[in-house]
């Protein structure tokens, strides 16, 4: 989102930003009209947790910012990302009633699905198709908590009954064409679907793929796979496998490769920007073992920019981006046996092979995610909507 607003800034755009007030947000001229960001996690008392519940569903005081917002700014356009909880579909009323165009960019299932991820108990899920948000309850797709769930739910089922994103939308922007068919199957408006994929920039540090070891980044969470890849490790002797990044499951994933001696396997905790470019730079490839339908994922983007081959998981958006035997391999999901295969096959190329294919990877960014045919894209859908 931020990236974007930079390109549509050096584009001549004037363009404003609306979010809820946070320690971590860049400093903006329009966090005046920022409202209040709620702890939805931390309990606090009845009264302050009723009143959080209520938020969850209709948050006032984001209705109200976001009024003073567009009758002081006056947009031309709104373009919503995650609104989900913390400012709630409040804020889509007064954009409707202004009848301002407005478009999404689904980063997540959010849209359908009450837990975002169409993920629980360790394997895709789509049992609330069809409005079943009773599901969300019997399986804890969100929480431990009864209250947690059924809040979320009822906030679904009103939110899809009430149809709030569909009727203020004229667009949806799925970053892959897996995600406007998963949409659309689930039941979204076809004709607001436009595929639009992510963008990357080109990277000055080429990957050289001389390190002897594989490189795997994200948030150390079950849908993540990183379980597979600590299991496939113990088949893969004598290359390293680094892991970045941190989550719930670093502790059991740390007593896994305990338990199944992977001595090649390392975890690094965060790394900043700079550092993951240099590790992946000396990577022979990025690993994406997931469980879950991604979408189409930054780092896979970032790591194929740089010539990076990519080992993924043959699930969600992720064979959109990896061509299996040319910019990388494609897995079966959960399958450690061929994540091992995989690790030593690339790991086994020859020079010329392994370069061909990190060739390849910077290819198929420039040719289908660069950013100048990511903004003619928005351009135009922006003026389709008007």
């Amino acid at each position: 989102m931020h990236a974007l607003m930079e390109h549509q800034r050096a584009a001549g755009h004037e363009v404003h930003a609306f979010a809820t007030r946070s320690s971590a947000n860049l400093p903006s001229p329009d966090s005046k009209y920022f409202p209040q960001r709620r702890d939805l996690i931390a309990r606090e008392g009845t009264g302050a947790d009723l009143a959080k519940a209520a938020a969850f569903i209709w948050n006032k005081e984001a209705h109200d910012a976001m009024v003073r917002a567009l009758d002081e700014i006056k947009p031309d356009m709104v373009h919503v990302h995650n609104i989900y909880h913390h400012l709630s579909t409040s804020i889509l009323e007064p954009i409707r009633k202004r009848k301002i165009p407005c478009v999404q960019t689904l980063h997540d299932y959010k849209l359908a699905c009450p837990n975002y991820k169409m993920f629980t108990e360790g394997l895709p899920c789509e049992r609330c198709k069809g409005g079943k948000y009773y599901e969300a309850i019997k399986h804890k797709c969100l929480t431990t908590s009864f209250a947690g769930n059924a809040l979320a739910a009822v906030e679904m089922g009103l939110t899809k009954g009430l149809q709030s994103y569909e009727r203020t939308m004229r667009a949806f922007i799925a970053p892959s064409q897996f995600m406007a068919d998963k949409m659309i199957a689930w039941g979204e408006p076809a004709s607001k679907m436009h595929v639009i994929p992510n963008p990357t920039v080109d990277s000055s540090l080429n990957a050289l793929g001389d390190g002897g070891y594989v490189l795997a980044v994200g948030r150390l969470s079950p849908e993540k796979g990183f379980d597979v890849l600590v299991r496939a490790s113990q088949a893969v002797r004598g290359i390293g496998i680094r892991i970045a990044g941190r989550g719930p499951q670093e502790g059991p994933l740390k007593v896994l490769m305990q338990d199944g001696n992977s001595t090649d396997l390392t975890f690094l905790g965060f790394v900043d920007r700079v550092a993951l470019s240099d590790l992946r730079r000396n990577a022979s490839a990025l690993i994406v073992p997931s469980l879950w339908y991604e979408n189409a994922p930054l780092v896979v983007l970032e790591a194929m920019a740089q010539g990076l081959p990519v080992i993924a998981s043959r699930i969600g958006g992720l064979p959109e981006l990896v061509e299996d035997g040319v910019s990388g391999y494609l897995v079966p999901p959960g399958d450690a046996g061929e994540l091992a295969a995989a690790i030593s096959r690339v790991c086994a190329l020859p020079e010329d092979a392994w370069k061909a294919m990190s060739q390849a990877a910077q290819a198929r960014m420039k040719e289908r995610h660069a950013w100048p045919g990511h903004m003619e894209a928005i351009e135009a859908l922006y003026h389709e909507v008007s």
